[in-house]
Formats: C-alpha cells, sequence, structure tokens
C-alpha cells in the first residue's frame, strides 16, 4: 500500500475490530484509526430521581386496629418505609422528602443521595404526627423539583392515611400537569377505611404509578422496597435497551458522493481517529465522535476502515438499504490505484445471504487479477478476469 500505491479497505465487527488481535500490528499501522478496548457494558443504571411524601398528620398517630397496635405506630412504620426506600437507591440516584399535615414541610430537597442520604434518614427519623391532611401543596412541591431534576425516571411515593382538606376535583388539574412532566406517582393508602381511594387510584393512574391500599401497616417497609425494587428494574431494562445508532456525516468525500440518509446500526467497533485520517461518518452516541466510516492517505496508497461488520450483525438496516451498494464499489474505487492499465467497473450487490462483487471491463486487452480477503482473514484463490 505504502510504496506501490495498492488500496486496502478494512471492515468488520468483533473479530475484526473488537478483540485487539491486530493492535500494534502491521495492520493498524496502516489503517486511519487505532484500535481502542471495546466499552463494557454500563454495572450501574442512570440515576433515577425520587420524592418521598409522609403524611404526619394527627390521624397518623392513631392505631390502625389491625393486630392491637398502639398508637403512633402507623407513624413509625410509614417512617421505616421511608427509610428502606432509600437505603435501595445508589449514591448517584437523586432523592428528596416532605412531610404534610395542613402544610407541607420539606425535610430534604432534591439531591443526590452521596450529598443528603445522612440528613434525608435523620430527618424522616425524628418525625412527629399532628395537625390536618394536604397533599396538595407537598405534591406541587416535588413535581416543580422533579421537572428540573436531570434523572431521566422520576417518581413520586405519597404515603397518607387520612382524607384531604381539599375536594378531589381540586387535584385533578395538577394530577394531569404532572403526568405531562412524565413524572410517576404511586399512592400508598393506609388504614382499612376507604377514604380518598378513588382520587389516590386516578393520581397513580394517570401518571403511570402504582395505587396501593394497605390495611396491615406492618407490611408498608416491605410494600415501598418492592416498589422502589420495580421502579428500579424499569430503568435497568430501559437502560439496556440498544440505541440506535445513526452515523453523522463528518468530512464528506468521493465514497459519500451521491448518498444521504444512511441508515442506522445496532453496534459498531470502537476505534480512534489517527493524525491526518478524514472521518467521512461518525457517531456521538457516546458523547464523542467515534468513526464509522475513517480514510487516508498512506504512503502512496489508500486506505478505508469501517468499523461495523457489513454481513449484517449489527447492521441489518445497511443491507437492505438502496445505498449499500454504490456505497461499497464508490469505497473500492476510490481504494484503487489512481493509474491503472485496466479500466473497468465494480460493483457489489447484495442476493439474499450472498453478496456478490461484479468487475466489468472496457476496451481493454489487459487481464485483471482478483483476489478477495475474507472476514476471518483467509484469502480466495486468485482469479483471472477476462
Amino acid at each position: 500500500v505504502r510504496d506501490f500505491g495498492g488500496g486496502f479497505i478494512m471492515a468488520g465487527g468483533l473479530r475484526a475490530f473488537g478483540d485487539l488481535g491486530y493492535k500494534g500490528t502491521a495492520v493498524e499501522r496502516v489503517l486511519p484509526v487505532t484500535f481502542q478496548e471495546q466499552r463494557p457494558k454500563k454495572k450501574r443504571r442512570t440515576p433515577i430521581a425520587l420524592f418521598l411524601l409522609i403524611d404526619r398528620s394527627n390521624s397518623m398517630g392513631y392505631n390502625s386496629k389491625v393486630r392491637g397496635l398502639h398508637d403512633g405506630q402507623k407513624m413509625q412504620y410509614a417512617q421505616r418505609a421511608a427509610i428502606e426506600v432509600v437505603n435501595q437507591l445508589q449514591d448517584t440516584d437523586l432523592a428528596g422528602g416532605i412531610a404534610f399535615d395542613s402544610e407541607p414541610f420539606i425535610l430534604a430537597p432534591l439531591a443526590p443521595l452521596a450529598e443528603n442520604r445522612a440528613e434525608l434518614i435523620s430527618k424522616i427519623s425524628r418525625l412527629q404526627y399532628g395537625g390536618g391532611t394536604d397533599f396538595y401543596g407537598a405534591l406541587e412541591t416535588a413535581a416543580d423539583q422533579l421537572a428540573r431534576s436531570r434523572g431521566t425516571t422520576r417518581h413520586i411515593i405519597l404515603i397518607t392515611d387520612g382524607d384531604s382538606n381539599r375536594s378531589p376535583a381540586d387535584h385533578f388539574p395538577l394530577v394531569a400537569t404532572i403526568a405531562q412532566r412524565q413524572i410517576s406517582i404511586t399512592t400508598i393508602r393506609i388504614g382499612d377505611d376507604t377514604v380518598n381511594l378513588q382520587l389516590l387510584s386516578h393520581m397513580s393512574e394517570k401518571t403511570g404509578g402504582r395505587f396501593y391500599h394497605v390495611e396491615d401497616v406492618e407490611a408498608l417497609p416491605q410494600l415501598l422496597v418492592r416498589d422502589t425494587k420495580q421502579a428500579i428494574r424499569e430503568k435497568e431494562d430501559e437502560d439496556d435497551k440498544p440505541k440506535e445508532i445513526k452515523p453523522r456525516v463528518g468530512e464528506r468525500g468521493q465514497i459519500l458522493q451521491g448518498l444521504d440518509d444512511f441508515p442506522a446500526l445496532e453496534e459498531y467497533m470502537l476505534t480512534k481517529p489517527k493524525n491526518g485520517a478524514d472521518v467521512q461518518l461518525y457517531t456521538d452516541i457516546h458523547a464523542e465522535h467515534d468513526p464509522i466510516l475513517a480514510t487516508w492517505q498512506y504512503g502512496l496508497g489508500k486506505v478505508v476502515a469501517v468499523t461495523f461488520d457489513p454481513s449484517g450483525s449489527g447492521s441489518s438496516d445497511w443491507i437492505r438499504w438502496d445505498g449499500f451498494g454504490k456505497f461499497w464499489s464508490q469505497a473500492v474505487r476510490w481504494a484503487i490505484r489512481d493509474e491503472t492499465p485496466w479500466d473497468y467497473r465494480l460493483s457489489v450487490q447484495q442476493r439474499g445471504e450472498r453478496t456478490v462483487l461484479q468487475a466489468e471491463s472496457y476496451d481493454s486487452d489487459e487481464e485483471g487479477i482478483l483476489q478477495v480477503r475474507l472476514p476471518r482473514g483467509t484469502q480466495s484463490d486468485e482469479l483471472t478476469l477476462l
């Protein structure tokens, strides 16, 4: 390539770029990119943002008439449950707390738990019951703070045992706003009566949360832990979904001439461009310009690096793309020697599971020699083109 002006194209997935087998070899020296260790899958999910709203009204001091609980134990179980929820979260999660009777009292504003875990737990454990019940202000405050948060999963857990000073209809516009902000509400109604069950159920249903009617407050800690784990699992499932990798055009060259609207990829191999490389296609899915198609001049020759598997593993949309053949034809034409005694046209087509390369010669008495390097590194026999 360097000394005689030949062309070199390397394309592939894990076997070509991903296992570092070519690291430090002549192959890497020729390429316009360097091999990199592939990014490991995230061990930690992206943060969630959660607000705990805890009823501290006077009725939380009454016994629950279940299993002979004493006065104040409803409050104690609510506190224990809230603390268990906080302990389920990781330091990068955002959490805040509000206690309410007829007014809201902020225990801790929304912040990463690395900063406020101890404060939040301490204030929850010191709650005392007394006063009426109105959770409207607590909901409004929590929703406002969550709407400004960086958490992609935003969740409210509301624990209450009593009637509200407001009518159910007063809450509907606020609940609609919370739903529009993509904030879910889990509501937990403590006690064996049925006051406000429909309102609390409505709040959860409209926002995509869950509703629980808990008569036995001893089950409350376990219930809240289960609800929090469910929210975490949903976030982990969301993080595990493959993201669409849409190639973006960088330095448009001859290979991309007449081509637009490049199909999405399911995966690509991580490389870094060398100084002097032309990154014609890249992705910024990881906030960096990772090459998808990179080219450069290497001595007298030209080199192309395509960092995805063109056989279909992670690139199924490319195989079905109308521009698939043109893309590879132009890549080959760009890479071949500028001065050649053989005038020909080269095309690549995908026919089912087969890739067909066709070379046509015009007005030439010269014989052409074709040799193909297969994905696993083996070479085909030399074929004479007549």
